[in-house]
């Protein structure tokens, strides 16, 4: 990684607005999907980044993990991910990662269900949606390291 890398300006967020967008994001995609968020099954967690030299900047720099699980019946979810494929190819994100399978089956041992991974090819987030049991899905949103408006980016 070149100094101009390391040193790219960060895009800016409030913890505030990086959290709500998130949460808009997650379920968004459980209202494509046609699934009836749990409120007791979210997870929302900022955490300071980390460089990839393990560098710990000082500048207030985060991101955030954001995760809902869904009711949604086991027929349906390859549909839902097919269906969300297709939606989020339509708001130019790269499918990095896709299975649709109609039956869950197991291969060396381990379930195989339907889900897929994405990655904004500008922006830098990436969701994922995974069937997780017979009746829940999961659709979870990462955002890039985010540096707070007003501040400084440190230099490395």
């Amino acid at each position: 990684m070149s100094d101009d890398e390391i040193n790219t300006p960060l895009p800016r967020m409030t913890k505030q607005k990086a959290e709500a967008w998130a949460r808009h994001w997650s379920a968004s995609m459980a209202r494509t999907a046609g699934a009836t968020i749990v409120p007791a099954r979210t997870m929302l967690d900022a955490r300071r980044c980390i460089g990839k030299g393990g560098e710990l900047p000082a500048d207030g720099r985060f991101f955030i993990d954001h995760g809902i699980q869904a009711r949604l019946p086991k027929g349906q979810h390859a549909d839902a991910i097919r269906k969300l494929r297709a939606k989020l190819e339509e708001q130019g994100l790269h499918i990095d990662a896709y299975r649709a399978v109609d039956e869950p089956y197991t291969e060396d041992g381990l379930e195989v269900r339907s889900g897929l991974g994405a990655t904004h090819p500008t922006d830098h987030h990436h969701v994922s949606v995974d069937s997780i049991s017979d009746d829940l899905i999961s659709f979870a949103v990462y955002t890039p390291c985010l540096l707070p408006p007003g501040v400084e980016q440190q230099q490395f």
